[in-house]
């Protein structure tokens, strides 16, 4: 069930920590490493993608309480140093989504957005589920969401809806210093993005990166990671940023 109150109705319930709630200090989680031994030849890179899928899963939705709380905002502060319309141009429109299975809260980012009336969308399945496509869907001012597959919370389903965001906001749960990223495993996203251009902005914990996230040749890697440590921008690792880069430190994090 969905939280769509006030105070939470772009988290489903479960995930932890209330984004408004700013009481104690903020406490963060140190990155997950995969165990050496899953580095062996002998070990398949379908196993090692299942592997630190399932612990990059494990490690966000462990990050609650007062710990969540402080990060959530953290990540949304930094978030909101970035323009859409610096990233992307004027009348950009940006893709978000509704956080499931321990992601970010993004809401209080995008409603900023909003009142500033920069036009959102949210992912939408679309097709059989096998077919692991999506489309992004206008959110119109004052449209309440419905319950969508999965039960994640969407616009409602109307003529002249879909659009393809300029700037989209992708969870993830893995992701490594050169921008590749694990999702959760049907692939709504790999596909979407490798078939669309936009400025792909990852947002994660920092418990969910590691040092390499083994890639396949229709992966597409993000051009920004926001955590709550900040924003990192990979293409200098890369040799290949697609989007304006301010100073950098060797990791490719913003010089504050």
């Amino acid at each position: 069930m969905s939280g769509i109150g006030p105070a939470g109705r772009y988290r489903r319930h479960g995930t932890g920590g209330n984004i408004f709630d700013r009481s104690g200090p903020p406490a963060f989680s140190a990155p997950v490493a995969p165990d050496a031994c899953l580095r062996s030849p002998l070990v398949t890179t379908s196993r090692l993608r299942r592997t630190l899928r399932s612990e990059g899963r494990r490690a966000r939705v462990e990050i609650s309480g007062d710990d969540r709380v402080h990060a959530e905002l953290r990540l949304i502060g930094h978030l909101r140093t970035l323009s859409p319309e610096t990233l992307a141009g004027a009348r950009s429109v940006v893709g978000g989504y509704v956080a499931d299975d321990g992601e970010p809260d993004i809401g209080p980012w995008l409603e900023q957005l909003r009142s500033r009336h920069v036009e959102v969308a949210l992912p939408v399945p679309t097709g059989p589920e096998r077919d692991a496509s999506m489309h992004f869907r206008r959110w119109q001012d004052g449209e309440t969401l419905e319950p969508g597959r999965y039960g994640i919370p969407c616009p409602p389903d109307r003529p002249g809806r879909a659009v393809v965001p300029d700037v989209v906001i992708v969870p993830l749960v893995r992701f490594d210093p050169s921008g590749n990223r694990l999702g959760r495993g049907a692939g709504y996203y790999d596909r979407w993005l490798a078939g669309n251009r936009c400025v792909a902005i990852g947002v994660a914990f920092e418990a969910q990166r590691v040092g390499e996230v083994p890639t396949r040749d229709h992966d597409v890697a993000l051009d920004i990671v926001v955590t709550e440590l900040g924003v990192r921008f990979p293409g200098r690792n890369r040799g290949d940023c697609r989007v304006p880069m301010p100073d950098v430190d060797k990791d490719g994090m913003r010089c504050e």
